[in-house]
């Protein structure tokens, strides 16, 4: 169907990530990380990323007392208010430090590693550890220690400058690692951030942040931790480069996060993945968001969001894993969605799955939480080849701007009881040639799969409504049941398609234990009403006319079955609304799509680059 919400297209580019981080002599010091094709970035922790030992002999020691301090060893000093660090070493710092930093300026070629043994600083205005200059920092929270880092909420900014602008703030590349807790509450803007690449791979951190919590400018890669985080007015985590198309992108491969964001909850620039761990998170905007890829393939991962729960401008591919959305205005939202495996069971006020926007004529659009940008591309598309999928969705179930192709897996909708929605809605063609489908909703949207399908399809509309909880069977002629289901919801309009379902058999429609009529299937596509009466019209495309309804339904949608409210989804608790600006003038189109191989857009070019 044709929708009323208008989500104007921005121009992004194709992105190929090969990144090669530069490696010193004997073992790696940088993260590195690879990348064969678009989806496929791997992220390789250094022995430097993931060693959090030190040795108390060759090490600095900095112990402090509210503005006192005592310092044994050389390559720091106590600046006024400032601990400043000048070379390369490590420095172990313990106690109380008020009204000043740790202020890291050594050369640019020095790494410095910092261990945090129960610390407590704060600063009232700026950071309260500033890394100016030097290669990279790493930063241990020692075993079994606590520490504490906050700033004030208004900092003192050279004219002109708008950094530094985070409790701990650095330059430089930025590694967090070690078993001990670290607590950032920062009062200004920002918790945690780098101006190049965050590297974290382990300990456990409660990040409270007015604006963004947790900021890689270039990257975040996280391997393992336990985080708590809340952004006030920002996002929980974020990657924002976006002058570089090798750059701002995020990879979680490990650790458990607790996530609440008034805006997204997690934001990258180029590539968003979740290859492990758990998430739970809860924001206003999107609980995902990438401006251009996504990849879910291994996570757990549990969103209440006020907008889409998953959104990508460009491809959104979930491989394995598991998405349970419990709120959300759209669910997955993405100028291509391709569903390997895993299992995603979701539910949405408008949108179960979206493929490229386009105009919302759903009843919530208008009071749609934000404008979504996709990438101007044209071969939009919603590709299912396996995992298990559970759909609630009030607007349509499953909804492309242009074709959907199902070759595998098993795809439940309940959609909606208002017939200004489909449970299926496409734009160009619906190819089924394998898989289990069981779709319940309203009849006066209701589309089947495309003629030229393979795999045999059958619906049934129903001329009187069918309330939640009451079973659609189909059972072959010994009485064996070949597919049910029980949709949650009231429902006019039934879809089947399995590879059990054959040409030419003949099946019994059942409703709950009545059985209603017998049918045979003539053809890969059948439609029926529930007397065995068939049903003509157009089978799918451009799903905004109304269509495929039995004789007796026409006009006034059927007793019992009414629309969307037209007042805007409730946000999840203990969030508020955000804002999101107007994205760039653009537009859709292209020509109909061949069913993809791999599922995603095709890479323009293979580059490689080193990341400082």
């Amino acid at each position: 169907m044709k929708k009323l919400r208008k989500k104007r297209l921005s121009a992004l580019l194709c992105l190929v990530l090969t990144l090669v981080f530069l490696m010193g002599c004997g073992a790696k010091t940088e993260t590195e990380v690879s990348t064969e094709g678009l989806m496929d970035l791997v992220v390789e922790y250094t022995e430097e990323d993931l060693d959090s030992s030190w040795d108390p002999e060759n090490a600095v020691t900095i112990a402090l007392s509210g503005d006192q301090g005592k310092i044994s060893g050389d390559g720091a000093v106590i600046d006024g208010k400032d601990i400043l660090i000048s070379q390369e070493g490590t420095y172990v710092v313990s106690g109380t430090w008020e009204g000043g930093q740790i202020r890291i300026e050594a050369d640019e070629k020095d790494k410095v590693h910092l261990v945090l043994n129960g610390v407590q600083l704060s600063n009232s205005d700026g950071p309260a550890i500033y890394s100016v200059t030097n290669d990279k920092v790493i930063l241990t929270l020692a075993e079994g220690s606590i520490n504490s880092i906050k700033d004030g909420s208004a900092y003192t900014l050279a004219e002109g400058e708008d950094e530094p602008d985070a409790a701990v703030f650095s330059k430089s590349d930025l590694t967090i690692n070690g078993s001990g807790n670290l607590t950032v509450t920062a009062n200004y803007k920002n918790g945690i951030a780098s101006k190049d690449d965050l590297v974290i791979t382990g300990g456990t951190l409660m990040v409270t942040a007015l604006n963004d919590a947790v900021k890689g400018k270039d990257s975040i890669a996280i391997k393992d931790g336990i985080f708590t985080i809340t952004a006030l007015e920002g996002d929980g985590l974020q990657a924002s480069n976006s002058d570089d198309a090798e750059k701002g992108w995020i990879s979680i491969d490990g650790g458990t996060f607790t996530i609440q964001a008034k805006d997204d909850g997690l934001q990258a620039e180029s590539l968003l993945q979740a290859n492990s761990g758990s998430l739970a998170v809860t924001s206003s905007g999107d609980a995902l968001h990438s401006n251009t890829n996504m990849k879910i393939a291994g996570a757990k991962v549990t969103i209440a969001a006020g907008d889409d729960a998953l959104h990508a401008d460009a491809s959104l591919l979930v491989e394995k894993g598991t998405l349970k959305i419990t709120d959300s205005y759209e669910g997955l939202e993405a100028g291509t969605i391709t569903v390997a495996g895993g299992t995603i069971d979701l539910t949405a006020k408008d949108d179960g799955f979206n493929a490229a926007g386009g105009n919302d004529s759903s009843s919530l659009a208008e009071e749609a939480p934000s404008k979504d940008s996709f990438a101007e591309q044209g071969d939009y598309f919603i590709k299912i080849s396996g995992g298990n999928i559970n759909v609630n969705a009030n607007g349509d179930g499953i909804d492309s701007n242009g074709s959907i192709y199902i070759s595998g897996g098993t795809l439940q909708v309940n959609g909606p009881t208002g017939n200004g929605n489909g449970a299926l809605d496409y734009d160009k063609i619906c190819e089924v040639t394998g898989g289990t489908l069981l779709i319940a909703g309203s009849s006066g949207m209701a589309q089947m799969p495309s003629k030229d399908s393979s795999q045999v399809s059958v619906g049934i509309y129903y001329t009187t409504l069918q309330k939640a909880g009451t079973s659609a069977s189909l059972t072959d002629e010994t009485g064996k049941t070949i597919l049910s289901f029980t949709p949650e919801k009231d429902y006019q309009f039934v879809l089947f398609s399995s590879g059990d379902l054959k040409t030419g058999a003949t099946y019994n429609l059942l409703s709950g234990d009545t059985e209603l009529t017998e049918l045979t299937v003539s053809e890969t596509i059948t439609k029926i009403s529930q007397d065995g009466t068939a049903v003509t019209g157009n089978t799918g495309g451009m799903g905004g006319k109304q269509q495929d309804k039995p004789a007796g339904t026409e006009g006034e949608p059927p007793q019992g079955i009414t629309g969307g409210t037209g007042e805007r989804p409730e946000l999840p608790a203990g969030v508020t609304e955000g804002e999101r600006p107007e994205p760039p003038e653009g537009g859709t189109g292209g020509d109909r799509p061949e069913p993809p191989a791999g599922g995603m857009a095709p890479p323009s070019k293979t580059s490689e680059a080193a990341v400082e």
